[in-house]
């Protein structure tokens, strides 16, 4: 799971750095900015990872993963 963590809280540090670089070359709040998640195939052991490293919005194209997922956070 650390190994997990890890990638995903690089890949979140690094989005949210193109994030803000994007907004500031545009002249644009990055705070308006929402950063999405997508959970689609993904285990709910790296669900967990992606939430301890700051996502807090997700999107789910399977209602039965989604249940499952909603349930376990």
């Amino acid at each position: 799971m650390e190994n997990t963590y890890n990638i995903i809280k690089e890949n979140v540090e690094r989005i949210r750095y193109e994030i803000g670089d994007t907004c500031a070359k545009i002249g644009r709040n990055p705070d308006e900015v929402l950063l999405m998640g997508v959970s689609k195939t993904k285990t709910a052991q790296d669900v967990e990872a992606a939430i301890k490293a700051g996502i807090t919005l997700f999107g789910e194209n399977r209602v039965q993963e989604l249940q499952q997922k909603a349930e376990m956070f």
